[in-house]
């Protein structure tokens, strides 16, 4: 399984905003509408314009499966801004909006289009593609994002103790990469510290972790939208409160859900280990 298998199957941008759009239409028709909208005006990066009720998306569209699960990523983000112009958020700044909560419509929006694309694939090879790039999405969001905060991590209390070179900053790295694939790879990526900026925001520290916790929170959501036709009214006015309360306490009010509990999340961790079963079983 590489990055090359369902990384090469091709979308014309035209399909990936009709998959996009088919993919959410039976949770929101409301948001199957506003892709359309949001296409139509022209158009990554999603920049917001909350009191206008607007984003302004930049993407480099190549035509791979990536991008289109960028393009769908970045429209997440853009309806989440939407849903905050009704209902302002009296918190809403860089210093108190959440990158948790930022970035759980995002990734609740590509995950629906991945799905939607491997179940409407009839071709065994391309589908069993896709599904080995799916896992290797997956495992990025839950494994190498943990790798880089456990860097992070190391690295401020290493730093505390004096200035690091080239040699030390590069073994913190793979030593954290090791313990966050649990020694399970046969080799490690090198210099990840210098390939992402993240690293260099020197008043965001960890800012890789929300992606994680956006990744899992955006799995249990889609099974709760499943056959729930009060779903879609839910995740909007999820997404208005944006910053008015805590995250937990705006999926308490909403969705029920107690996220101090390792149910909910070990229910989504059960989600990637289905794609893997179906994965081994699939055809080629």
């Amino acid at each position: 399984m590489t990055s090359s298998q369902g990384g090469s199957h091709q979308i014309k941008f035209s399909q990936a905003i009709d998959g996009i759009t088919k993919s959410l239409e039976g949770i929101d028709k409301n948001i199957s509408e506003f892709v359309k909208e949001a296409i139509s005006q022209g158009g990554g990066f999603c920049a917001p314009f909350i009191a206008e009720g607007e984003s302004r998306i930049s993407l480099s569209y190549d035509d791979s499966i990536d991008s289109a699960r960028r393009l769908a990523h970045e429209l997440g983000h853009a309806w989440h801004f939407k849903q905050m112009k009704d209902v302002p958020s009296l918190r809403f700044s860089e210093e108190t909006f959440e990158m948790t909560m930022a970035e759980t419509s995002s990734i609740f929006f590509e995950t629906a289009f991945i799905d939607y694309i491997i179940q409407n694939t009839d071709d065994g090879s391309i589908k069993k593609a896709i599904l080995g790039w799916k896992i290797e999405r997956s495992l990025n969001y839950l494994m190498s994002i943990r790798g880089a905060y456990l860097f992070e991590n190391r690295f401020y209390e290493c730093r505390k103790k004096g200035q690091l070179d080239v040699i030390q900053v590069e073994e913190l790295s793979l030593q954290s990469q090791e313990k966050a694939y649990g020694n399970g790879l046969s080799e490690y990526e090198p210099f990840v510290w210098i390939k992402y900026g993240q690293f260099y925001q020197a008043d965001i520290p960890f800012y890789n972790y929300p992606y994680s916790f956006g990744f899992l929170l955006s799995i249990g959501l889609l099974e709760i939208a499943k056959g729930n036709e009060l779903f879609h009214k839910k995740f909007q006015g999820f997404l208005s409160e944006t910053g008015l309360l805590p995250l937990e306490q705006l999926i308490k009010k909403h969705f029920n859900i107690d996220l101090s509990q390792q149910k909910f999340w070990q229910q989504s961790i059960q989600r990637l280990l289905e794609d893997i079963e179906q994965y081994n079983n699939c055809k080629s």
